[in-house]
């Protein structure tokens, strides 16, 4: 009965309350040319947004931002004029959503993009006045009603990358047309850092079978332990599992805890690594994002859609036939169960690959 009930609040918040407002109530268009961005969706696409955006930040016009809570330091870091408001929750109603526009939003906008394809960033965009909004499907597939509150959409292939997904959503505004015609594949400068160097190890990621299995990660510190190379291992405090025993490899002066709370310990991990290594998550794309030379060890996701792309980027993986993975089937395991793809990946090719990697790094002057 509850889900049936949550399917009938989810039917009218976008046949009733978006439709109504996106195709019947008249639109009202702010004096000023501002842009609302609306993404909810995880680190790892908001990282690979934040170039797009940067780009569109070069006309010089006020952007606003919508994203998923916890990830407001990070907008705000790299936008520090746009007002930016996390939503917590996925609650259909336009109260609610309103009650939370109001508070920091403007009155209305020339634009809104959604760069999340659900239906839910959709009904947001549609609780907000505007002149226009855009928002993206993938293929003919109108993701349950979310195709109704968009004025042009971009249908993304299946397979295309993130990027090029977002360069082809802002496209569709007439006046950024040029400017979005090539994909968006930058980075910040890479940080000169001043303190002792360290590699960044980030054995954690959301889903288990993304992980490479943490007893090579173990072998692998160890390893470069004998080697002289200082390394942290970044644990956040949820990954209690990981926490326990990584704990246990600690080697003062050689191996040490990163333990993060919240994103702004992670921000400030990643900013004063020398070398990021880590799973396909979230935290190697805020890496490649801050320009850090990273290492990435790719499991089951869609690695032509979701990898990090740049000049630092090295990324080792296996051919196997069942990628990209059907992920969040099974809680703890892959569709296959033998974590196969991760499990080739030896310690000593990874080895081999930090340290050419640490080669590359130029010290600070």
């Amino acid at each position: 009965m509850t889900s049936f009930f949550m399917q009938l609040q989810k039917f009218y918040a976008i046949y009733g309350q978006g439709l109504w407002k996106t195709k019947f109530k008249r639109k009202r268009i702010s004096a000023e040319k501002s842009f609302l961005i609306v993404q909810l969706a995880s680190l790892g696409d908001a990282c690979t947004l934040v170039p797009t955006i940067k780009k569109l930040a070069e006309n010089n016009l006020p952007i606003d931002i919508i994203c998923s809570a916890g990830l407001e330091p990070l907008w705000s870091a790299f936008f520090p004029s746009a007002q930016v408001v996390g939503f917590a929750s996925k609650k259909w109603s336009g109260a609610y959503v309103q009650s939370l526009v109001r508070k920091s939003l403007r009155s209305s906008y020339e634009a809104v993009f959604v760069t999340s394809i659900h239906p839910y960033a959709g009904f947001v965009a549609s609780q907000v006045r505007a002149a226009s909004r855009y928002g993206m499907i993938e293929g003919n597939r109108f993701y349950k009603g979310a195709r109704v509150f968009y004025d042009k959409v971009y249908r993304a292939a299946p397979n295309e990358h993130v990027s090029k997904r977002f360069n082809g959503l802002f496209s569709l505004y007439e006046p950024f047309a040029k400017q979005f015609e090539a994909a968006a594949v930058q980075s910040l400068s890479p940080q000169k850092i001043k303190d002792r160097k360290y590699v960044l190890v980030h054995p954690g990621a959301k889903w288990p079978p993304r992980r490479w299995p943490k007893e090579f990660y173990g072998e692998l510190l160890r390893r470069l332990a004998n080697d002289g190379v200082f390394c942290k291992v970044l644990v956040n405090q949820a990954e209690t599992d990981l926490y326990e025993f990584f704990k246990s490899q600690v080697q003062p002066g050689k191996i040490e805890m990163a333990h993060t709370r919240d994103l702004m310990d992670l921000m400030a991990a990643v900013a004063g690594c020398t070398v990021f290594l880590g799973n396909d998550s979230g935290p190697s794309h805020l890496a490649n994002l801050y320009g850090k030379p990273i290492i990435v060890l790719w499991g089951p996701g869609n690695y032509e859609r979701i990898r990090p792309l740049g000049e630092n980027v090295s990324i080792i993986i296996k051919e196997i036939e069942c990628r990209p993975c059907r992920q969040y089937v099974r809680e703890k395991f892959c569709e296959r169960g033998e974590n196969v793809c991760l499990r080739s990946i030896s310690v000593e090719e990874v080895h081999r690959a930090v340290r050419e990697k640490l080669q590359t790094v130029r010290p600070a002057s």
